[in-house]
């Protein structure tokens, strides 16, 4: 699935929610998108599609099942890092397969060997792309509480 394909999806799934492409060459690092519910709570989503993610069982115990490579240039992470140091929303919406993506919080990211990420499966949420789905991605997106 393409990014423009999850974007469509997300945005046709969820309508109550104000939502902005962003496609810009001049600022390194700004996510595909941006979001604001009407309850005034605003965030950004990171949009990966299937070319831009693995996954892997944890050789490490104390990790969950799976650790995730995502595909990501070291301006997005330098981005996002900065973006939740000052308590901003940011969100990896990742395409697994037919019929599944996972949001993934970016506060674990565990290693940038430059051009991929890793992060924990315990910091990710299975999104199924049904009416559930997108109401389980909208209970994230809205949280009050600092994710």
């Amino acid at each position: 699935m393409t990014e423009k394909q999850m974007y469509n999806w997300v945005k046709k799934h969820l309508p109550d929610a104000l939502w902005q492409r962003i496609e810009t060459s001049t600022a390194a690092g700004v996510p595909d998108v941006n979001y604001m519910f009407k309850q005034g709570v605003e965030g950004w989503i990171e949009l990966k599609g299937s070319a831009s993610i693995s996954w892997k069982k944890s050789k490490n115990p104390k990790m969950n099942d799976k650790v995730f490579r995502l595909k990501i240039r070291p301006a997005q992470t330098a981005w996002i890092k900065e973006r939740l140091s000052y308590g901003g929303r940011v969100f990896l919406l990742c395409w697994l397969k037919e019929g599944l993506m996972a949001l993934i919080k970016p506060t674990s990211f565990k290693a940038n060997d430059g051009d991929h990420v890793y992060c924990r499966g315990a910091d990710t949420i299975e999104i199924f792309m049904t009416e559930q789905g997108a109401e389980t991605l909208r209970a994230v997106l809205t949280s009050r509480n600092r994710v």
